[in-house]
Parts: C-alpha cells; structure tokens; sequence
C-alpha cells in the first residue's frame, strides 16, 4: 500500500511540475492565434480596420506556427491531465481493505 502512495505521490508531483508548462504553452497558442487573426484573417482585419494587403507566404508560416502551438498545448494538457488523475488514483484508497479505521 505504501509503494503506491509513494508512486501516487511522484506522478502527482509531475502534475505540479507541469501545469506552469501547460499554461505557457496555453498562452503561446493563445499569441499565435492572435497574430494569425491580425494579419492573415480578412474577416478580423475588416472588424478591426486593418489596412494593407496580406502576405500570403507569411500566413502560411503563422498557420503552421499556430498549428504546432496547439499541437503543443493539446500534449501538455494531457500529460497534466492524465498524470493528475493517475496520481489521485494511485494515493486515494481504492477499496474497504485499504481504509485503516481507528
């Protein structure tokens, strides 16, 4: 039982030590989705009156930069995700054996 805990306890302490990187990656998503919007999005440049013509060859650079961004926050959140509930898991008591009562 206590080889679990302890296990429970390190993967729970990964999802500590990966939820900062998860939310940097969040808000680096989050950036290269704004640029893309700004200089690529006709629609966006028309809300916010953006003048000037697009760079069609640079948009293709900020879709695959947006892209990877996303990619990147997707691993992140279920690594945070799956390592949280792994780690609860293991440190939680699973059955009536387990629950020591005084």
């Amino acid at each position: 039982m206590y080889e679990r805990t302890k296990i429970g306890f390190v993967i729970f302490t990964c999802t500590l030590l990966t939820f900062p990187f998860m939310m940097s990656s969040w808000s680096d998503w989050d950036e290269s989705e704004i640029e893309y919007k700004e200089n690529c999005d006709e629609l966006y440049r028309l809300y916010t009156q953006k003048n000037g013509s697009i760079n069609y060859d640079n948009c293709d650079y900020l879709d695959i930069k947006k892209s990877q961004g996303f990619k990147n926050f997707l691993t992140s959140f279920f690594l945070f995700l799956f390592s949280s509930i792994g780690g609860l898991v293991l440190i939680l008591p699973s059955g009536a054996d387990e629950i020591i009562i005084n």
